[in-house]
């Protein structure tokens, strides 16, 4: 059934008012009315593939050139799977509800009978084997009053009682959308139920994730940034603190390069997907409690990164965008990536963790002296491994130690 014919079909539901089952106070076009609320045959109704609650997904098909058209049964098929998919248990647990009680809360469609408020639960209804669909019926089909749409789709869906029921990652997809409608900050605020400081952050996120796929060869598939917002919140944060070298909690005298190398870096530990307590240990907090606040911590830890790790990065096969499995693919290329670098990332990463620890005890010299008493003490002589290329850190050590005898001898 095409756009005109579901029309003239809804049209005449509305004309008639044969199907006439309530109200749904509805805020549309800057006011709150009273609408009619139908019994519409579901078969009159298509899925709006760009819903907040599928968005990411449907984005990265149309990155791989596959155009979901719901007004044919296999687009319809691929919406269904992939609202389904959205939030299983969530799902199931509707879908019993829906059962035992019915529909309890009406949809929104467009006059040419497309669904802007009630997509997952039109699919369920359908999976249920109903046959009809509860809903108000604009006055306005889906292409002619975009924005105005746009925010009443928001407002319903992600509002504040809705929006713990979306993938996390849709939400910053729906303010980018906003953003190219010509939205403003406090607007989608309003309909997110949010602070207009609060969607600015979520944009300036939103533009930290891009340069995160962007980095991976990862351009519009959404998916891969599955299970790391956190960390890009953090990134996000980084950037704007350290952003023009005036940062206090950074290094002395970084620059604008040192907070790229920073990202890059920091975009590799996204991609690993890090412990969140230890990811942060890159540059969260104040001086002196991050390795990129250490001068002495910070560069050998990304010069051993930029010659261990990086390389590695740079010798992976580009990622097939058109793949039929890009989903797929991108997991197991992450998998194996991270399978390859991790014996790299664990040492370099113990080693900065030991650099910072012994700079937060500069202060304890005693504890330092015993630490450094016990890590001698604990080399076997007889050990293999040893051999003269280790003479010049011997010598050093000689060195250092010679030097503290200087200054004990003289507070005799």
């Amino acid at each position: 059934m095409n756009a005109q014919t579901r029309e003239e079909k809804l049209s005449t539901i509305k004309e008639g008012n044969q199907e006439l089952v309530g109200k749904r106070t509805i805020r549309f076009r800057g006011r709150s009315e009273d609408m009619e609320v139908y019994e519409i045959p579901l078969t009159h109704l298509i899925y709006n593939q760009y819903n907040g609650r599928i968005l990411s997904r449907t984005k990265t098909l149309e990155t791989q050139g596959v155009i979901i058209n719901p007004e044919t049964p296999e687009g319809k098929l691929k919406i269904e799977q992939l609202l389904w998919d959205s939030k299983v248990d969530k799902n199931r647990k509707t879908k019993n509800d829906l059962e035992k009680y019915g529909q309890q809360e009406p949809g929104i469609v467009t006059l040419d009978g497309v669904i802007v408020d009630g997509n997952r639960r039109a699919m369920l209804l359908d999976n249920l084997g109903k046959s009809h669909f509860r809903a108000v019926i604009l006055d306005v089909r889906i292409d002619e009053d975009r924005k105005e749409i746009e925010r009443l789709e928001t407002t319903y869906q992600m509002g504040a009682d809705e929006k713990q029921d979306y993938n996390p990652i849709e939400k910053y997809l729906k303010v980018s959308e906003m953003r190219e409608l010509g939205f403003e900050y406090d607007e989608i605020g309003e309909c997110m139920d949010e602070s207009s400081n609060r969607i600015e952050d979520i944009y300036s996120v939103y533009k930290t994730m891009m340069s995160y796929l962007d980095h991976l060869g990862y351009t519009g598939i959404y998916t891969a940034l599955d299970g790391r917002e956190d960390h890009l919140i953090s990134v996000n944060k980084w950037e704007k603190r350290f952003e023009g070298g005036q940062s206090q909690t950074g290094f002395l005298g970084y620059d604008n390069i040192d907070v790229q190398d920073m990202t890059m870096i920091a975009f590799d530990y996204v991609r690993a997907k890090k412990e969140g307590k230890e990811f942060r240990l890159i540059a969260e907090g104040n001086r002196g409690n991050s390795f990129f606040s250490n001068k002495e911590v910070w560069e050998p830890f990304r010069d051993k990164h930029f010659e261990n790790i990086t390389p590695i990065s740079e010798g992976e096969e580009p990622i097939n965008p058109t793949s039929e499995y890009i989903e797929k693919e991108v997991e197991s290329r992450d998998a194996e990536w991270t399978n390859r670098v991790d014996a790299h990332m664990k040492e370099k990463w113990g080693l900065a963790v030991e650099r910072l620890g012994l700079l937060q005890d500069r202060n304890q010299p005693a504890k330092l002296l015993d630490r450094a008493r016990n890590a001698l003490s604990s080399i076997d002589l007889d050990n293999p491994h040893l051999n003269p290329s280790m003479m010049d850190v011997v010598t050093e050590i000689n060195r250092k130690s010679y030097e503290i005898k200087k200054v004990l001898r003289k507070m005799d």
